[in-house]
């Protein structure tokens, strides 16, 4: 019986596991999808048409930006201080 309980649970793990997987990589294509909209305002983000540490922010919406969010550049401000629309940093006190 504690075999059986033991398969079912693993299987669940399995299963979760795939559907994050799935999720993740939606994310990741809707986040490419939104970088190709921006491109034409930050092309210094951008290599052969794909967002070069160019990132968005899932938490804080932005007036300003085409799409409705901070973006922020990971390898010039990895501490995302400075959105590059409209400044604020990601963390607001």
């Amino acid at each position: 019986m504690n075999d059986i309980h033991i398969k079912r649970a693993a299987q669940r793990r399995e299963r979760a596991l795939s559907r994050a997987l799935a999720a993740e990589r939606e994310l990741a294509r809707q986040d490419h999808e939104l970088a190709k909209l921006v491109a034409p305002l930050f092309p210094e983000h951008f290599r052969d048409g794909n967002p070069t540490g160019l990132t968005f922010s899932i938490y804080h919406e932005c007036e300003a930006s085409p799409v409705g969010v901070c973006l922020y550049d990971e390898y010039d401000d990895p501490a995302r201080d400075s959105c590059l629309v409209c400044g604020d940093p990601e963390e607001r006190k």
